[in-house]
């Protein structure tokens, strides 16, 4: 049952989801007549109260709120009454995860993207890791061997590093020709993983790509549509 507060300033549009806590709904805020996502918690049905997962997020958003940033979600208001908590947030046309989980994202992934998203992109187009080490220098060694071991003379001051070690194994690079991916995106690789900073292509220089040129954007409503 929405509280009178509730009522008041919002219409509900639609249900968008639901999860273990709570649901959310898509609302139109009356005065303004602007949308809005709220997820509402009934806390009756908590024995511990308000879930130590939902105060960190409420925390951190309401810290972030001070940045104004376009990418990040903002918390419009919180509304506590008769055991309810509405949490109104700016509302969102995309959902990443569930992005990710249909059956678009294949051919939808080719977002630009950050040099440590990367992997764990490969991982969810291709089902593989692409340095599956035991332990971290192992990772690092299966790095070496793809892209080759670093030295001066390819990446200047790389010896002066405090972890850099001159005995090192020194692999010339094999390349990305063994992964079982497009000559498009292997070029988005080669430019995203370059081990020299310098070298490194940015998330605007990425956007450039022709493979990336080609992105899918698949409106919320239309998930698991053909």
């Amino acid at each position: 049952m929405d509280t009178i507060i509730f009522r008041e300033k919002y219409v509900k549009e639609c249900r968008i989801g639901s999860g273990t806590y709570g649901v959310v709904y898509k609302v139109r805020e009356k005065e303004s007549n602007r949308i809005y996502a709220v997820k509402k918690i009934t806390l009756e049905n908590l024995e511990d109260g308000i879930p130590a997962s939902t105060m960190r997020e409420i925390g951190i958003l309401l810290e972030l709120n001070v940045y104004k940033h376009p990418n990040i979600i903002s918390i419009q208001e919180i509304i506590h009454r008769n055991g309810q908590i509405s949490i109104v947030y700016e509302y969102a046309e995309w959902d990443l995860k569930k992005f990710m989980e249909s059956g678009y994202f294949e051919e939808a992934s080719k977002f630009a993207m950050t040099n440590t998203a990367l992997p764990i992109t490969l991982v969810l187009i291709t089902g593989k890791v692409l340095f599956p080490g035991d332990s971290e220098i192992d990772e690092l060694f299966l790095i070496f061997r793809m892209l080759g071991t670093p030295n001066d003379h390819t990446w200047k001051g790389v010896s002066k590093f405090p972890d850099y070690k001159s005995d090192f194994p020194k692999f010339s690079a094999i390349g990305l020709q063994n992964l079982n991916l497009p000559a498009g995106a292997r070029s988005v690789l080669k430019h995203a993983l370059q081990m020299n900073p310098q070298k490194r292509a940015t998330v605007e220089q990425l956007n450039f790509e022709p493979f990336l040129q080609n992105a899918i954007m698949i409106p919320l409503q239309n998930y698991g549509k053909r």
